[in-house]
């Protein structure tokens, strides 16, 4: 069984080594796809982009929210771990 994901915490190893079932993981396969997805989130989350959406989907707008927003010019953010995603 391979995982491909930064880690097998989510796979009972010791019931696949009894068994007889080799367990791997591929940490830096998914990398950059960790890493791009969580510049986006960030993104989503500065600029309100769920709470915009449900609000169009409700026929509703608040342009003030979205003014509101800061962006991330002048701001600084920090990585937290520096495993393969953090690289």
């Amino acid at each position: 069984m391979v995982r491909a994901g930064t880690s097998v915490d989510n796979i009972d190893v010791d019931y696949c080594s009894r068994r007889g079932i080799f367990v791997a993981n591929c940490p830096l396969e998914i990398a950059n796809a960790i890493s791009e997805l969580t510049i986006g989130l960030i993104l989503a989350i500065d600029r309100r982009i769920a709470e915009g959406v449900n609000m169009l989907k409700h026929g509703n707008w608040n342009a003030e929210m979205f003014r509101r927003c800061k962006g991330l010019k002048g701001r600084t953010l920090g990585i937290i771990g520096f495993e393969s995603a953090g690289q």
